[in-house]
């Protein structure tokens, strides 16, 4: 490639990612970001797939060698050359790396419905500086496309994630993201006079023919059971979830008849409660179990997962049980 070529391409690197995502549409919003993570090696997402020639020049050491000029039998080189040898392989899988997270954030943007929030600023220099600092090293394919979903949703402004999030997210294991995208499929979400009450109900305390449901209750049993593991040591160590020692309420405190809502995943919910569906302080409560933290909020917030499906149904069967007036409003 010529001088006058690498001039030419990174004029236009702006013009042809935004190409790349389309005009007029919201991933538009990813142009940025993209640009300043992956900048002038962005290729369409089929070429990147099928192109992997860059990757495989590196692909063993052997290779490596001959790319550098280095001679491979017999080596024997210098310090410098070792690093020198080392960082050029680090830049390589690390720009593969940052492509990866962009084609599966141009993705994930394309099929995201969720509303944009106005509320949510643009990210700054420094937040996407640090997301691809994050995101080079990931080389695991669900976990490039985890991440993948949270560029999306913070560039187009459907979810703030905050730098604390942004560390917690870095040392995730593939089997920790799952695990947080079951959480988030099984939050119940609620707010009581302005105050976010969020997380995991395992006990129901509907009423039921003028009592309340009992430990003993074969729905208590079943949604206690159903919603394991859920991994409230590690996920409670790391700050997820409030861990006071008491299992958290999921109610509206002392606010007497009405109608009331609450979401789990991506559906809502509303009930009508008489005076007979409250308890003996006042309040309509729909049970109890773990609670999360602004920082568990946030994470179940980005990810946005649908809800599970066998949760729902058993939610609604105690609804139901209790003869309470409710409806799906979604």
């Amino acid at each position: 490639m010529t001088e006058d070529d690498s001039t030419n391409i990174e004029q236009s690197s702006h013009t042809a990612i935004g190409d790349f995502l389309g005009a007029g549409k919201v991933v538009s919003a990813l142009i940025g970001p993209i640009t300043q993570g992956v900048g002038k090696l962005l290729t369409p997402g089929q070429r990147r797939r099928d192109n992997n020639a860059l990757q495989k020049i590196f692909h063993s050491w052997d290779d490596a060698f001959n790319a550098k000029g280095y001679r491979v039998k017999g080596a024997e080189l210098s310090i410098a050359e070792r690093a020198d040898l080392r960082l050029t392989v680090e830049n390589v899988m690390h720009q593969a790396n940052r492509e990866d997270v962009a084609i599966a954030a141009i993705e994930h943007a394309e099929i995201d419905t969720a509303p944009v929030d106005p509320a949510i600023p643009p990210p700054d220099f420094a937040w996407i500086s640090r997301f691809w600092s994050i995101a080079e090293k990931v080389t695991d394919e669900d976990i490039q496309r985890f991440f993948g979903m949270v560029l999306s949703r913070r560039a187009t402004r459907r979810s703030n994630v905050s730098a604390r999030s942004l560390e917690f997210l870095s040392l995730l294991s593939r089997e920790e993201a799952k695990a947080l995208e079951r959480i988030a499929s099984l939050t119940i979400a609620m707010s009581d006079q302005g105050a976010p009450n969020w997380g995991v109900l395992n006990r129901f305390s509907l009423p039921v023919s003028g009592s309340k449901f009992g430990s003993e209750h074969p729905l208590n049993a079943r949604v206690a059971m159903y919603v394991q593991p859920l991994e409230q040591r590690l996920f409670g160590s790391l700050g997820v979830f409030i861990e006071d020692g008491w299992a958290h309420g999921f109610y509206y405190w002392k606010s007497g008849p009405g109608k009331f809502s609450f979401q789990i995943g991506t559906r809502s919910f509303s009930v009508l409660a008489s005076s007979k569906d409250l308890n003996d302080e006042g309040s309509f409560s729909l049970g109890s179990g773990v609670g999360l933290s602004p920082l568990g909020r946030e994470l179940v917030s980005l990810i946005k997962t649908p809800a599970d499906q066998g949760y729902i149904e058993i939610v609604i069967e105690a609804m139901n049980a209790s003869g309470i007036s409710w409806e799906e409003t979604t």
